[in-house]
């Protein structure tokens, strides 16, 4: 159960990522693809975690 909610905050944490990216992207002019692309990464491989996570837990 502990590490659930670690997973939530790891996946919110990314997406506070993602948002701060395309800000300073769209808004500021001042793009960071790297930071972004690491976000997403960081993003996907999350929920994809927390996905198997909960179909094994099913099982």
């Amino acid at each position: 159960m502990k590490i659930n909610s670690i997973n939530t905050v790891l996946l919110f944490v990314t997406f506070i990522g993602i948002g701060y990216a395309l800000t300073s992207h769209f808004v500021f002019n001042k793009p960071q693809e790297d930071f972004l692309i690491t976000s997403i990464a960081l993003c996907v491989a999350g929920m994809t975690s927390s996905s198997v996570k909960k179909s094994s837990a099913q099982q």
